[in-house]
């Protein structure tokens, strides 16, 4: 290798690239050269073997040399030539912490010399990781209908922390946190930290951030999760879901959405709607979510409340929440954007589609027909156009996409229900009045117009005559 005897020497080469790399490579274009810096950090070593004293003392005080390359790195993105450098040295540090946590170290035949990272230096690969994450969801532009150089580097790097994120989920459901592991890779020492309050939860918070950057996450979590979904390799095992450690994150995310603010003031600073109901934006997340996470894993409680209160309690308490969310947010979030001249339809399905996924998740078709029938009248009680009533008819007796339970014709038995058939005929008997009574009121017009004209023929022959 090149580190091998009179080669190279590892310190100094590692301390002149990350000088280079700091200063983003004095602007030659990051797409070329960042691809690289992966195979070179994988082949330093994390401290190199030398006999002097002097230079272990040192070494042992410093980071290990590829967290110091990757850590330059980080920062020569502030010294990148334009937005698609920057956003290709972004992708570059995502995968070299990505690959760094996920390696398992060589095992050294001399045990006294540590090649091996401490947990601050896993810690500090796992902040990069959320600060890259952070830096797509905060600072990158929208993509949607752009096209050219930054486009492409932001899905190329939406692409890439899908990728790395989907790695280090599966690798961690894969170890416990014992001493065994800690030998081995470094999500196995950070894993709870990783994904815990401290971590991605962290980063994924709606609170105390300002409208801009709430919307700017709430749209790039959309994306990422949509992709995610799209993933061969979570479409082939739906049965690694209910283990992901993405969950907590996103259930947080939606009871936040969900809930909103009571507190005037604060909603106002976040942007919340203080008819407390969802935007478009919001609404597309909120149905990704319980895409991914499914509604039973979005209401379920704790497993320490569950062993404390019984299964059959928490159960019942859960299927209490989907209806309660149904009833209560998901109508109002409805009857809002109906009644609304600036909604647009897409937000209404989108509304109803939510609707059909928790209605699907009731156990009991009997329950199912309730929640829908009740959800109905009320829809009519508030006299809601038939253009939403329409397209959430359209939505619920549609095809389940992206599902594999539920056909057709299961959803269009779930929505003919008694309630709905006398609001059709009573509509229907409406319509025939109505147009009878606009009939009778053009035939009295017409009579009116032909009255006068024959008395006036008559005038005019009698003063012929």
């Amino acid at each position: 290798g090149p580190w091998h005897k009179d080669a190279m020497e590892p310190v100094s080469f590692a301390k002149s690239l990350s000088k280079a790399l700091r200063r983003g490579c004095c602007g030659a274009p990051a797409a070329a050269w960042g691809p690289t810096i992966l195979p070179i950090v994988a082949s330093l070593p994390v401290s190199p073997s030398d006999d002097n004293q002097t230079k272990k003392k040192e070494e042992k005080e410093s980071q290990p040399l590829p967290l110091l390359v990757v850590s330059s790195l980080w920062e020569g993105r502030k010294s990148a030539a334009g937005m698609a450098d920057a956003l290709s040295i972004v992708s570059a540090v995502a995968e070299c912490v990505t690959f760094l946590m996920l390696r398992r170290p060589k095992k050294q035949q001399d045990s006294s010399h540590s090649t091996k990272f401490s947990i601050i230096s896993w810690r500090s690969c796992g902040r990069l990781l959320l600060e890259t994450l952070s830096y797509y969801l905060l600072e990158t532009s929208e993509t949607s209908g752009h096209y050219g150089p930054v486009a492409s580097a932001v899905e190329e790097l939406c692409g890439t922390l899908v990728r790395d994120l989907q790695k280090l989920d599966v690798a961690s459901s894969s170890f416990s946190e014992t001493s065994d592991d800690e030998e081995g890779r470094g999500i196995a020492v950070i894993k709870s930290w990783l994904w815990g309050e401290e971590g991605l939860q962290r980063t994924l918070s709606l609170e105390n951030v300002t409208t801009n950057e709430q919307n700017s996450i709430v749209r790039k979590w959309h994306t990422f999760l949509m992709k995610l979904l799209s993933s061969s390799s979570l479409s082939s095992s739906q049965e690694q879901q209910p283990t992901s450690r993405l969950i907590p994150a996103c259930k947080l995310l939606f009871h936040f959405i969900v809930n909103g603010d009571n507190n005037l003031a604060t909603a106002e600073v976040v942007g919340r709607s203080t008819t407390n109901t969802c935007n478009a934006d919001e609404g597309s997340l909120l149905l990704s979510i319980i895409r991914y996470c499914s509604v039973d894993t979005i209401f379920s409680t704790s497993q320490d409340a569950v062993e404390a209160a019984g299964e059959e309690v928490v159960g019942a308490a859960s299927l209490s929440s989907v209806e309660r969310f149904c009833v209560n947010d998901l109508l109002r979030w409805i009857l809002v954007h109906a009644s609304s001249v600036m909604s647009s339809s897409a937000i209404i399905k989108t509304d109803f589609e939510i609707f059909k996924l928790c209605l699907a998740s009731l156990p009991s078709s009997t329950r199912q027909k309730q929640i829908w029938e009740t959800v109905l009248r009320e829809l009519i009680k508030s006299y809601c156009n038939y253009t939403t009533l329409a397209i959430g008819l359209g939505t619920l007796a549609g095809g389940n996409e992206g599902r594999a339970d539920g056909g057709d014709g299961n959803n269009a038995d779930t929505v003919r229900c008694e309630v709905l058939d006398a609001f059709a005929t009573e509509t229907a008997d409406r319509a025939v009045l109505e147009f009878q009574h606009s009939r009778d009121i053009l035939q009295h017009l017409n009579d009116e117009e032909e009255t006068p004209s024959s008395f006036t023929a008559v005038g005019k022959r009698r003063r012929g005559n």
